[in-house]
């Protein structure tokens, strides 16, 4: 945030508001954290959004990355945790498999298809609050309103397209093993291969042709975590791994990010106040901060032609100070840092537009950067309880103004349940 945002820091929540915030990192929905704090539903929904006006932030996922370990998908991964140890052999069976099960992903000498100027992905299935069944459909719908679905209904946890707008990466649960399926969705062609690890982030190169994994392995005996940061191929193929050690007490309170370079070439790895940067030739550094970075951790910004910018993230609610790495065997010099008020504005603006009648129940970039995805909800009363239920979709771009009218049955929260992508 700019100096002179007046929004409260983390520390400057009131006491309720701070367990409301614990529970959102935990997964909660709205109905869940007024069961926990003995509050209606529209108390606990008032206390969200006070907490995101608060810390300037415009999603669950944004604000429980202040203050937990794991993003959007941290509830599942924690579901997953706990099952392997109860299934300690099982786990280490399906961690040995590995990357053994790659299936061919391009059919030789077929041409893709068109791609949609606007695709919106979506997990769609019925809310369950016991949260026994999670079954989802992944549903596709592009810019003129056609649907269609991908794959069979599946655990699914988490959705991405990639930049180029061809593929979609889905995480799923299969009984003990986390599995990544990859759709072609121009030529119908998919394939799957288990999670080596318990995947903490990933991300697709700019240029679509790998993904960027962030891996933590667990070792049930010692109970140690330490960070592995992956390149695989579409198809799950290794292309180059590193270790990243997590040396200091940050990276045990901050999220993990990945972030690419503009040529496709290096992956960054951060975490806390560690970072390695890894090549997919397999060459790997590590990128030591900027000596006056002082404490917390840093923040992935961008890593363009003029070099790669992260900020000191903990900085942020006093105006940031961030720094720019022009190359890897270089030094570092000061830096723009990030103007989340400017950001935090525009989102407001548009959730204006359709208030009181509906409100935002979150907004992301779309996969391949260009844009802005806003998911609007009718808002809804007791009983009928649960998470904010997408009704539609307004992608706003440079020259484009669009809405995307959601299946039935597609929930925000806790899960990454919506992936839109603008075509190059």
């Amino acid at each position: 945030m700019s100096s002179g945002s007046t929004r409260a820091r983390v520390e400057d929540l009131t006491d309720t508001q701070r367990r409301v915030l614990d529970l959102i990192a935990q997964g909660k929905t709205n109905h869940e954290i007024g069961q926990a704090l003995g509050i209606t539903l529209d108390g606990a929904k008032y206390h969200v959004t006070e907490i995101l006006n608060k810390l300037g932030v415009d999603s669950r996922e944004e604000a429980a990355a202040l203050v937990a370990p794991e993003r959007g998908v941290r509830s599942f991964v924690q579901r997953v945790a706990s099952r392997r140890v109860v299934a300690a052999a099982a786990a280490v069976g399906a961690i040995a498999v590995g990357l053994a099960l790659v299936l061919a992903f391009l059919s030789d000498g077929e041409e893709a298809g068109p791609v949609p100027a606007i695709q919106a992905a979506f997990l769609a299935g019925e809310f369950d609050p016991e949260g026994v069944d999670r079954t989802k459909q992944i549903v596709v719908v592009d810019g003129d309103g056609n649907t269609r679905d991908l794959g069979k209904p599946a655990e699914y946890a988490a959705i991405e397209w990639s930049p180029d707008g061809r593929k979609l990466l889905a995480l799923a649960l299969d009984g003990e093993t986390l599995v990544f399926h990859v759709f072609d969705v121009t030529n119908g062609d998919s394939h799957s291969w288990d999670s080596p690890e318990l995947p903490q982030g990933w991300r697709w190169s700019p240029d679509s042709a790998a993904l960027g994994l962030y891996l933590q392995p667990f070792d049930l005996q010692t109970q140690d975590k330490f960070g592995e940061v992956w390149i695989v191929e579409p198809d799950g193929a290794p292309i180059a791994r590193a270790d990243l050690l997590r040396t200091s007490d940050e990276a045990t309170l901050r999220p993990p990010g990945l972030l690419w370079s503009e040529d496709s070439q290096w992956l960054a790895g951060i975490h806390g106040r560690d970072m390695v940067a890894l090549s997919t030739s397999g060459d790997s550094r590590v990128v030591p901060l900027p000596d006056d970075f002082g404490a917390g951790h840093a923040l992935p910004l961008d890593w363009t032609a003029h070099g790669l910018r992260i900020m000191n993230g903990t900085r942020l609610r006093e105006g940031g100070a961030a720094w720019l790495l022009p190359a890897l065997d270089g030094d570092w010099v000061p830096a723009d840092p990030l103007d989340l008020e400017v950001d935090f504005a525009v989102v407001q603006s548009v959730e204006a537009e359709f208030a009181p009648a509906y409100s935002l129940a979150v907004s992301r970039l779309t996969a391949d950067g260009g844009g802005r995805a806003y998911a609007f909800t009718e808002p809804r009363t007791a009983p009928d309880y649960g998470p904010p239920r997408v009704d539609f979709v307004v992608i706003r771009a440079p020259g484009i103004d669009a809405r995307i009218e959601a299946p039935p049955d597609v929930y925000e929260f806790p899960d990454v349940r919506m992936s839109v992508v603008l075509a190059p």
